[in-house]
């Protein structure tokens, strides 16, 4: 089981803390502490023991998925990115006494420059045999004044166990100080690890300390660019184990032996490479890696970076088994036959030296190039007759071989018959059909033909693009691609074959005319949008015509800012149409050619008008009607309502037919009205945007003409009292 405590810590001391209470022991599980971010560790006073660990029950430290190194391609350098762990031990330590931590995949780095203190220590000083620590694939960059790079060790020493403590298939690089690359005590495991110092004098030239402290370690299969020092002196019975195993490591320098202890398995440290191999063979270093000779391209002896360690396939990483001058580059331009003699000649570079060889019924033989500058050649003699194959081996200075080859070559047999000497072949070969053209563009085209026709064999192809000014030799080949041309320009393209005895035949002819250079330069819009007829939603855009190199095709248009367009073809206007009453709306114009350049755009801002009001008010209750007599009355009505607000009312005493402004007021008197006649009263109220509310009604009865109503209970007249009644009617016109 894996634990992981999902959560976030801000220091490396809070990280450790939490992983100490987690008791991974107690709990029968495994953890793993993902890195998202890099970190430094500084003045670390902390004691990893007591962690309860084994090998079922330790914590592994990596990168986040993605984010180590190694996922960001294999470097023969220091890689540009990747999670860090930078160690700064200041007065204290940096990574100390790790027991219980594998450190896994990530770049690690020291800063500290603090005498005798460690910037990695791996694992303790003192323990048990289930100790478990480690730092494998990491790439480390460390060293610095006096400090200690790197110091792996284990203690107690088990007898003939493979320690659990160890640092394994890293790239350790030293930049610098006076102390050694790697320091190892007790009993660790020491492999598949590339050590070395670029500046090899800051530190005499050291890389490794075996056995410091009295104490005896595994070392195997190490790359060490420098020099070993074994200072052990105790006669402990887990050295004879270690050194048993400690074998195959490769090193620049010398094996020094300063203690008195059993001394380890020398034969194991230098039974394949000296000094002086490490520059042979066609190896060598990547950006200053360690040079290595044939006996390490094996599995065993290769530092395995990536784990991909395979026979002659040895892996990427500080090691490489590459020549260390760029190999060396040519062609075959020309391979010509007069009777049993052939002549090859070509093009190379970096070559030093080489050779020709002709291959193929029957050997044709083996001769040297005679190089120049720039060119090679070769003279074969007395070549037996049959059909051959030319190769070419080209030598840069370090010995490393490039191969290439030419057409084919075809030797007769001249040596006569009982009609006499054979007679020189003079008839050239025949061009057949005309010449084909696909894949033509502004600057290249390809261009093939049919096989030619000859009187013997047709031996090879050549093929011009100035009228025959110049060739370039096809060898067997039909087709050409034909690219770097000029746009616009007319190619004359010829096409010829040649047979056995070097004659050409009469090349095909044909005039190849390059499109004109694809245009990229985008359109211009000056000026800026105009926007009319605006709605609550609708408006019409319109805008300046825009220039171009070549010319402007149409435009397209955004009302959103520009993560849309919509095409307007080639018109200056638009109406715009279905959009959101207050909404604002982002607009952008641009012109586009038929490149598909696009012209960097107009903009503008439209903001809509509100939506219109469609909302009638609303009456309730009923008209009350008062003081009627022959020919008036007074009506008055309760207050409407509306969504916004009511601009005013208007009556009608016709049901209807036509109606009479009253503006605000809710009260009217209406007069001149015919005697004894019935109004049919309408009373409505509008608003701002002219809606009108459902009328209400009342029917309305005038007073019959002449008459004088008899007085009512208490000496009324009709609800009023004499002298108010007859004033009224004074007031009608009735006195």
């Amino acid at each position: 089981m894996h634990y992981g405590t999902g959560q976030a810590y801000t220091t490396w001391q809070d990280l450790r803390a939490a992983a100490v209470a987690i008791n991974l022991a107690g709990t029968d599980q495994q953890g793993e502490i993902i890195l998202h971010e890099s970190i430094t560790i500084a003045n670390n006073t902390l004691d990893w023991l007591g962690l309860g660990i084994d090998l079922n029950h330790y914590w592994r430290i990596k990168p986040a998925p993605g984010l180590g190194w190694r996922d960001a391609g294999l470097a023969y350098s220091k890689p540009a990115a990747g999670i860090k762990i930078t160690a700064n031990a200041g007065a204290s330590n940096g990574f100390k006494a790790s027991n219980g931590f594998v450190l896994d995949g990530l770049i690690l780095e020291g800063t500290n420059t603090t005498a005798a203190k460690p910037q990695f220590d791996i694992g303790r000083t003192s323990g048990t045999d289930s100790d478990v620590a480690g730092v494998e694939n990491c790439w480390m960059d460390l060293g610095n004044g006096a400090c200690y790079p790197l110091i792996v060790r284990r203690s107690p020493k088990t007898t003939g166990a493979v320690p659990t403590v160890f640092a394994r298939r890293n790239v350790i690089v030293v930049s610098g100080g006076t102390q050694p690359a790697l320091v190892t005590q007790g009993n660790p495991l020491v492999e598949r690890n590339t050590i070395r110092v670029p500046t090899p004098a800051a530190v005499n030239g050291l890389r490794l300390i075996i056995g410091a402290n009295n104490h005896g370690g595994w070392c195997r299969d190490n790359a060490i660019d420098g020099s070993i020092l074994e200072e052990h002196s105790g006669a402990f019975s887990v050295e004879t184990a270690a050194s048993t195993a400690s074998v195959n490591n490769h090193y620049s320098g010398v094996f020094t032996k300063t203690g008195t202890g059993a001394g380890y398995n020398l034969a194991g440290w230098i039974n394949d490479l000296t000094s002086a191999a490490f520059d042979g063979a066609g190896y060598r270093p990547a950006d200053g890696g360690v040079l290595i000779g044939a006996a390490s391209a094996t599995a065993e002896n290769t530092p395995d970076i990536n784990g991909n360690n395979s026979g002659l396939d040895p892996d990427v990483g500080a090691i490489q088994r590459n020549a260390a001058a760029p190999l060396a580059t040519g062609s075959i331009t020309g391979v010509t036959t007069s009777g049993q003699q052939v002549s090859v000649s070509g093009t190379q570079s970096l070559a030093v030296s080489g050779s020709a060889s002709l291959t193929g019924t029957t050997s044709g033989g083996t001769v040297p190039l005679t190089i120049g500058s720039g060119v090679f050649s070769a003279e074969f003699a007395d070549v037996p007759p049959g059909t051959y194959s030319c190769q070419v081996l080209l030598y840069n200075s370090e010995g490393a071989v490039t191969s290439i080859t030419g057409g084919a070559v075809v030797i007769s047999d001249i040596t006569g018959s009982p009609e006499g000497p054979a007679v020189e072949d003079a008839i050239p070969p025949q061009m057949q059909g005309t010449i084909s053209l696909s894949g033509l563009t502004h600057n290249s085209y390809t261009t093939g033909v049919d096989a030619a026709t000859d009187n013997v064999a047709v031996t090879g192809y050549r093929v011009s693009q100035d009228g025959g000014s110049t060739w370039i030799d096809k060898g067997a080949s039909r087709t050409h691609n034909h690219t770097g041309r000029t746009p616009g320009a007319t190619d004359q393209v010829r096409w010829s074959a040649r047979d056995e005895a070097g004659n050409w035949a009469t090349p095909l002819s044909r005039a190849v005319t390059l499109a004109a250079a694809p245009d990229t330069t985008a359109p211009v819009m000056t000026g800026s949008i105009a926007v009319s007829a605006k709605t609550h939603n609708s408006y019409t855009l319109t805008w300046p015509a825009a220039s171009d190199a070549v010319g402007v095709t149409g435009y397209e248009y955004s009302l959103n800012g520009g993560t849309s367009y919509i095409d307007a073809s080639a018109i200056l206007t638009i109406n715009v149409t279905g959009r959101t009453p207050s909404a604002t709306d982002q607009v952008r114009v641009r012109a586009y050619d038929a490149a598909g350049n696009k012209a960097t755009p107009l903009s503008a801002s439209v903001t809509l008008d509100a939506a219109p009001d469609t909302q009638a008010p609303v009456m309730t209750g009923a008209i009350a009607s008062s003081l009627v007599t022959q020919t008036s009355y007074t009506i008055d009505w309760p207050a409407a309502t509306d969504n916004v607000a009511v601009a005013g009312y208007e009556f009608s005493v016709n049901a209807g037919s036509t109606y009479t402004d009253n503006g605000t007021t809710r009260t009217r008197a209406v007069t001149g009205r015919t005697p004894s006649s019935t109004d049919q009263v309408r009373v409505r109220a509008y608003d701002a945007a002219g809606n009108r509310a459902t009328p209400l009604s009342l029917s309305v009865s005038l007073l019959a003409g002449g008459g004088v109503l008899p007085p009512g209970p208490g000496g009324t007249i009709a609800g009023f009292s004499p002298a108010t009644f007859f004033q009224m009617l004074a007031m009608a016109g009735e006195s």
